[in-house]
């Protein structure tokens, strides 16, 4: 968000499916975000970031049996992390 904020770049959510019915994997693309300046540069991060969480909810909600973290989320992940099975 910073980076984006900072240089005026675009930030673009997007996620990629596996489709079973076709055997292969697609790319989605939400809609750019609009991110600007409009104050307080904490206050403007803050925004930016809600607007990113709410389009990657959109993209788990369209499957979210295909969300998946490279790294543990929750407590009871370290323990399974840690003996490698996460």
């Amino acid at each position: 968000m910073t980076l984006a904020l900072r240089t005026g770049a675009t930030v673009l959510p997007a996620a990629v499916y596996f489709t079973p019915e076709a055997g292969q994997h697609i790319g989605v693309f939400a809609e750019p975000l609009s991110l600007s300046r409009t104050g307080r540069f904490r206050d403007d991060v803050h925004a930016g970031t809600q607007g990113v969480a709410a389009a990657l909810e959109a993209l788990i909600r369209r499957a979210p049996t295909q969300w998946h973290l490279m790294q543990p989320n929750w407590p009871s992940d370290i323990p399974a992390a840690a003996d490698g099975l996460g």
